[in-house]
């Protein structure tokens, strides 16, 4: 941020003013401050760069749609840009990407697992209609050394108003959603903990959960050493180089364009956008790029590793140069330490060394000593769910655990991931532990829940979390529970087909 008085505001009113002169004329898309380009090259002139849908000549202009060639000093630079269009993507029930606004050969989709987590990663979260983004980097809060977030642009959490996504409670996975209650077959990391769209920022936290294992670098990129704001005499050069690592294409860079620039996204009109020009990439169809579908949210650093931004959309598919957009990364910061939004002070995760593996502090699920001895390996998580729905469906006991859950998901992942207590109840008493063996006794029907689960009888442990949830539930989730617990067998070494039995003769 720019002190009042300094040059670099001076610079940024007279923009401002710019904007309200020239940003309403017939065709004018963006306006901000960058360099005068002349034949494709940049002549280091800082300029008012005004941005339209397409460079017209002069003489196809009417009188309304010429621009001036000065404004209060600076000189005007005319350039073509489209709407900012946001680089999520859909990713369908096969798992599938539905490709737009890159086209597939130019795309370099990572679907990987990185554990410890890295930066430039890609995350779901796990919210109906959500779409898939890349974690950008990671932030710690200044004073409370348990609280760590991976940054990510706040339309991949909730790209429109249709997506329940709630703070506190909607979870995001890498590299995708894929979930249980107990965590431990999971590829759950983290809750959405705040975040929005407003006129200066497009961000969102993911808090970490407890036990977590992270990096404090991106992937194909290495450490990073700190923060930056670019100034208008460094976009004035047209050299100034940036770089970021997304989940679809990759590693690519850039030259900035513009910054404090005039552009709208997902509906929203802010006056920072740093405009990006994607470096020539030897990619031989379609036009060059520097970011795609799938990229939102990846952190844009520069030749000093600095963070400079975070990456929020691109041109439309058919514009003649994928032009991407960011926003100032200290801005971002800025809007999270405010008392009306999350009021958290933050500060990027910067380490000096290489692969050093940091660990969010808490107790992390542990798996059950007896688990080692069920043999067998697991068949795909979401087929594995959709067979246990329909047998507990042909039973009234099984219905009625089924809806336990698909009834109360909110509230009980609310409890267990919002209220400390409860969460540290869960973890000791069992909890995952319990659900990991049953989902490893409903993989293979030949298996049996263990007699004792680190040292105790199944039921044991099912009472004792009855107890813990049951104290802190609304009424219809007590309800639900009790019945849940009533019908519930004595699990202790009985097998899968067998539970089922038990269940239909409640």
């Amino acid at each position: 941020m720019s002190a009042p008085g300094s040059r670099d505001a001076q610079l940024l009113a007279i923009k401002e003013r710019a904007v309200a002169r020239l940003a309403f004329l017939p065709g004018v898309t963006g306006v901000g401050l960058g360099g005068r380009t002349r034949d494709g090259r940049p002549t280091g002139e800082l300029v008012l760069k005004v941005y339209v849908h397409r460079k017209r000549p002069r003489s196809e202009l009417t009188p309304a749609e010429t621009l001036p060639e000065r404004f209060e000093g600076l000189g005007i630079d005319v350039g073509e840009l489209g709407p900012i269009v946001p680089h999520t993507i859909d990713i369908g029930e096969a798992g599938t990407l539905a490709f737009s606004a890159v086209d597939a050969s130019v795309a370099h989709e990572d679907s990987g697992k990185y554990r410890p987590l890295s930066g430039g990663v890609r995350i779901l979260p796990a919210a109906e209609g959500s779409l898939l983004g890349t974690l950008g980097c990671f932030v710690e809060h200044q004073t409370d050394p348990s609280k760590v977030y991976g940054l990510t642009a706040h339309h991949v959490i909730a790209p429109n108003a249709s997506v329940h996504a709630v703070a506190g409670s909607t979870r995001v996975g890498q590299p995708d959603a894929d979930a249980s209650l107990s965590r431990c077959l999971s590829n759950l990391v983290g809750t959405f903990a705040g975040g929005s769209e407003n006129t200066v920022r497009d961000a969102a936290l993911i808090q970490l959960d407890p036990g977590t294992e992270w990096l404090a670098e991106l992937v194909a990129i290495g450490l990073v050493t700190g923060t930056h704001t670019i100034t208008p005499e460094e976009a004035a050069t047209g050299t100034y180089e940036v770089r970021k690592r997304g989940a679809l294409t990759g590693r690519t860079g850039g030259v900035v364009d513009s910054i404090g620039t005039l552009g709208t996204s997902n509906g929203v009109t802010r006056h920072n956008n740093i405009v990006i020009i994607p470096n020539p990439n030897g990619v031989t169809t379609g036009p060059g790029f520097f970011a795609g579908d799938g990229d939102s949210g990846s952190a844009v650093i520069n030749d000093a590793y600095e963070v400079v931004g975070l990456h929020i959309g691109g041109s439309p598919a058919d514009s003649p140069v994928h032009k991407a957009f960011a926003l100032p990364f200290e801005d971002t910061l800025a809007e999270f330490a405010k008392p009306e939004n999350e009021n958290l002070p933050l500060k990027l995760a910067v380490r000096s060394q290489l692969g050093q593996v940091n660990v969010v502090p808490g107790a992390k699920s542990a798996v059950p000593v007896e688990l080692p001895a069920l043999a067998g390996g697991m068949p795909p998580y979401p087929q594995l769910l959709a067979r246990v729905a329909a047998d507990l469906d042909r039973s009234a006991a099984g219905r009625r655990l089924a809806a336990l859950w698909s009834d109360h998901r909110d509230e009980l992942s609310a409890l267990v991931n919002g209220q400390r207590r409860l969460a540290v109840a869960w973890h000791r008493g069992g909890g995952p532990a319990l659900l990991q063996v049953m989902i490893r006794a409903a993989a293979d029907p030949g298996l049996a829940v263990p007699r004792t689960i680190n040292g105790q009888a199944p039921n044991v442990r099912l009472a004792r979390l009855y107890a813990t949830f049951r104290a802190v539930a609304s009424p219809d989730l007590r309800r639900a529970l009790d019945q849940a617990y009533a019908d519930l067998p004595d699990l202790a070494g009985l097998t899968y087909p067998q539970i089922l039995s038990a269940l239909a003769a409640a």
